[in-house]
Protein backbone atom coordinates (compact mmCIF):
# COMPACT_ATOMS: atom_id res chain seq x y z
CA UNK A 1 0.00 0.00 0.00
CA UNK A 2 2.71 2.51 -0.93
CA UNK A 3 -0.01 4.90 -2.55
CA UNK A 4 -2.24 4.94 -0.31
CA UNK A 5 -3.98 8.04 -0.94
CA UNK A 6 -3.79 7.13 -4.94
CA UNK A 7 -6.30 3.73 -3.88
CA UNK A 8 -8.45 6.50 -1.88
CA UNK A 9 -9.19 8.70 -4.58
CA UNK A 10 -12.45 7.84 -6.74
CA UNK A 11 -12.08 6.54 -10.13
CA UNK A 12 -12.46 9.05 -13.78
CA UNK A 13 -16.26 7.50 -13.70
CA UNK A 14 -16.44 8.36 -10.04
CA UNK A 15 -15.43 11.91 -10.75
CA UNK A 16 -17.79 12.61 -13.05
CA UNK A 17 -20.82 11.17 -11.61
CA UNK A 18 -20.21 13.33 -8.47
CA UNK A 19 -20.20 16.36 -10.41
CA UNK A 20 -22.77 15.24 -12.85
CA UNK A 21 -25.69 13.68 -10.21
CA UNK A 22 -26.71 17.29 -8.54
CA UNK A 23 -27.60 18.81 -11.85
CA UNK A 24 -29.32 15.63 -12.81
CA UNK A 25 -31.27 15.74 -9.15
CA UNK A 26 -31.91 19.36 -9.38
CA UNK A 27 -33.49 19.04 -13.13
CA UNK A 28 -35.70 15.93 -11.99
CA UNK A 29 -37.43 17.72 -9.61
CA UNK A 30 -37.12 21.40 -11.08
CA UNK A 31 -41.09 21.17 -11.84
CA UNK A 32 -42.23 19.90 -8.27
CA UNK A 33 -43.11 22.85 -6.05
CA UNK A 34 -42.53 20.82 -3.14
CA UNK A 35 -39.59 18.86 -3.86
CA UNK A 36 -37.68 22.14 -4.66
CA UNK A 37 -38.27 23.60 -1.07
CA UNK A 38 -37.04 20.45 0.30
CA UNK A 39 -34.00 20.82 -2.08
CA UNK A 40 -33.48 24.32 -1.81
CA UNK A 41 -33.91 23.92 2.10
CA UNK A 42 -31.43 21.14 2.93
CA UNK A 43 -29.28 23.23 0.16
CA UNK A 44 -29.37 26.36 2.64
CA UNK A 45 -29.02 23.60 5.98
CA UNK A 46 -25.75 22.12 4.17
CA UNK A 47 -24.13 25.30 3.76
CA UNK A 48 -24.90 26.87 7.44
CA UNK A 49 -23.94 23.88 9.06
CA UNK A 50 -20.25 23.69 6.78
CA UNK A 51 -20.24 27.14 7.41
CA UNK A 52 -20.05 26.86 11.30
CA UNK A 53 -18.11 23.61 11.19
CA UNK A 54 -14.78 26.04 9.26
CA UNK A 55 -15.79 28.58 11.72
CA UNK A 56 -15.50 26.32 14.66
CA UNK A 57 -12.44 24.63 13.20
CA UNK A 58 -10.66 28.25 12.38
CA UNK A 59 -11.55 29.72 15.96
CA UNK A 60 -9.36 26.43 17.32
CA UNK A 61 -6.43 26.90 15.59
CA UNK A 62 -6.73 30.62 16.36
CA UNK A 63 -7.20 30.47 19.74
CA UNK A 64 -3.66 27.85 19.87
CA UNK A 65 -6.26 25.04 21.65
CA UNK A 66 -4.52 21.51 22.44
CA UNK A 67 -7.09 19.63 21.73
CA UNK A 68 -6.37 20.37 17.56
CA UNK A 69 -5.82 17.17 15.65
CA UNK A 70 -3.78 17.96 12.25
CA UNK A 71 -4.86 14.53 10.60
CA UNK A 72 -8.35 15.23 11.34
CA UNK A 73 -8.65 18.50 10.67
CA UNK A 74 -6.81 18.04 7.01
CA UNK A 75 -9.21 14.96 6.25
CA UNK A 76 -12.41 17.57 7.79
CA UNK A 77 -11.01 20.16 5.42
CA UNK A 78 -10.89 18.11 2.37
CA UNK A 79 -14.54 17.47 2.92
CA UNK A 80 -16.06 20.01 3.22
CA UNK A 81 -14.43 21.43 0.43
CA UNK A 82 -15.26 18.67 -1.63
CA UNK A 83 -19.14 19.52 -0.11
CA UNK A 84 -18.93 22.86 -0.99
CA UNK A 85 -17.95 22.15 -4.39
CA UNK A 86 -20.72 20.16 -4.75
CA UNK A 87 -23.40 22.89 -3.40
Amino acid sequence: MANLLNECEDSEFWQNFKKAAPIFFCTAIEHDINLKQIRDMSFIEELLKTKSLMRMMKDKVEKGDADVDIVEYALATRTLESKIRVL
